[in-house]
C-alpha cells in the first residue's frame, strides 16, 4: 500500500503568526479552492452563482438575490493578523499597483477565514477608504470594528421556494 504524502504547513514568517496552508499551494490556486467553497455555501442556501468566462473582470462570481446579479469579489485569510485576520481591499495585477475596489467593479467582497472556516460578505462601500479588510472571527477586542456580518445576511434572503433544509433526505 503506497504511503500518503505529508503536508507540512508553512513556517510563520513573524512570531505569532500561524498558518493552515499547506507548501504546495500558490496564491492562483488557494484563490480558485476559495472559490469552489464559497459557490458550495451560496447555493447551499439557495443562491443561484454563476463565473464569467476568463478572469479578466474584477469580481470572480455573480450571484442573484432577489431579482439582482450581484458581482461578488472572493479573497480568503490564511494567516493571522494582529489577533485577527486580514485581506486585501484591492485588485493586484503583476507589475501594475494595487487598485482599490470601487462600487464601479464590483458589488461586495465575500472573505473567508479559513482556519475558522467563517465567511464575511462586505459591501464594497465600507472598503472605499481602506487597503485591507480586518476580520476577527473570534470577536474583536477594544477598537476593533464589529460591524462585518456572516453570510448570507447582507446578500439577501434566499429566493422563494429554494429554500435549504438541514433534514438529509434518502
Amino acid at each position: 500500500m503506497p504511503e500518503k504524502p505529508k503536508v507540512r504547513t508553512r513556517k510563520p514568517r513573524y512570531p505569532g503568526r500561524w498558518s493552515t496552508t499547506p507548501v504546495d499551494r500558490t496564491a492562483k490556486r488557494k484563490g480558485e479552492f476559495v472559490e469552489l467553497v464559497f459557490v458550495v455555501k451560496a447555493t447551499g442556501l439557495g443562491f443561484a452563482v454563476s463565473k464569467p468566462y476568463g478572469d479578466s473582470e474584477p469580481y470572480d462570481l455573480i450571484v442573484e438575490a432577489d431579482g439582482r446579479l450581484l458581482r461578488i469579489q472572493v479573497k480568503a485569510a490564511f494567516t493571522t493578523h494582529r489577533q485577527g485576520y486580514s485581506v486585501s481591499a484591492a485588485r493586484h495585477r503583476r507589475g501594475q499597483e494595487p487598485r482599490k475596489y470601487s462600487a464601479r467593479d464590483i458589488d461586495f467582497i465575500a472573505a473567508y477565514v479559513a482556519p475558522h472556516q467563517v465567511w464575511y460578505i462586505v459591501p464594497v462601500k465600507e472598503t472605499a477608504t481602506r487597503g485591507c479588510i480586518c476580520l476577527y472571527p473570534l470577536g474583536a477586542k477594544n477598537t476593533q470594528r464589529r460591524t462585518l456580518r456572516e453570510i448570507p445576511r447582507s446578500l439577501g434572503p434566499a429566493p422563494r421556494g429554494r429554500a435549504v433544509s438541514n433534514a438529509s433526505s434518502g
